[in-house]
């Protein structure tokens, strides 16, 4: 394997990784935010006006990245291996996919609650709120499970032999 090779697989990974750490981080944020601003006030109409679009926003550019660092690096990963994965890794994948689509699920979720509150957030009330904070917290939950799972699945595909 060369060095471009290397090269390419290590941005992906970090693509990866990073764009995961900011979509539950700003998931986290969120559900933080959306659970103290329910309360129905001239904040949470702030709120939802200006920084939930843009944080659902950069979710969706988060998820993106994190499917494309993911495939290049699979592919990657594949291709030097000849495309044969240790059952367990396979396994795990499919977890961390299943995880994935859970998370993209929330987000379009999220989005979809974002956009019935309209112009008015502030009449939405308080329900609007929970539920966005709810949606995000298990967001994060996902998200921080697919973490734990991805350092599985870098820490034993060496170790385990190819089929």
């Amino acid at each position: 394997m060369g060095w471009a090779h290397l090269l390419m697989l290590a941005i992906a990974i970090w693509v990866h990784v990073l764009a995961a750490v900011v979509w539950i981080g700003a998931c986290a944020a969120l559900a933080l935010a959306a659970g103290a601003l329910r309360s129905g006030a001239v904040e949470s109409a702030d709120f939802a006006r200006r920084a939930l679009p843009r944080l659902v926003r950069l979710n969706a550019v988060a998820a993106a990245l994190v499917l494309a660092g993911g495939g290049v690096s699979l592919a990657a990963v594949g291709g030097e291996r000849g495309y044969r994965f240790p059952p367990l890794f396979i396994e795990v994948l499919a977890m961390k996919a299943s995880l994935y689509f859970g998370m993209v699920w929330t987000l379009i979720a999220t989005a979809r609650t974002q956009a019935s509150m309209g112009d008015r957030p502030a009449e939405a009330g308080q329900r609007w709120f929970v539920r966005i904070a709810a949606l995000s917290g298990a967001a994060v939950v996902l998200g921080g499970i697919a973490l734990a799972l991805g350092l599985l699945l870098a820490g034993t595909l060496e170790r385990l032999p190819t089929p």
